[in-house]
């Protein structure tokens, strides 16, 4: 019995368009990234909560040691980095500052009056 179906070619002609086995992205935005800036509200607000603790922990004492500040704010909790992190953006918010041989400070703007 003949087939009745088409002979397909093992190799399509070289014009011939392939379809991509990747998603695309979306036509309104496609330089947006939706999981990635959901990653980054995350981390904002993370961030802004471990700030939040640190001035807490700081708020009675003005001065403290980095590590024990560290552990009085429970950063062994937050991952690889959060400790700096966080202090890196109490400074650049105004709210924290470094001193030298490992303390950190609060800001004037952020000290109780």
């Amino acid at each position: 019995m003949p087939d009745s179906a088409p002979r397909r070619d093992a190799n399509p002609s070289p014009g011939a368009r392939r379809l991509s086995a990747r998603p695309t992205t979306s036509v309104a935005h496609p330089w947006r990234d939706p999981i990635g800036d959901r990653a980054n509200e995350r981390t904002t607000a993370m961030l802004d909560a471990e700030v939040g603790r640190l001035l807490h922990e700081l708020r009675p004492f003005r001065v403290m040691r980095g590590g024990e500040l560290a552990r009085r704010a429970g950063a062994e909790y937050w991952g690889g980095g959060g400790f700096d992190a966080a202090v890196r953006t109490g400074e650049r918010r105004g709210d924290l500052r470094r001193l030298p041989f490992g303390y950190v400070e609060l800001a004037r703007r952020s000290r109780p009056r």
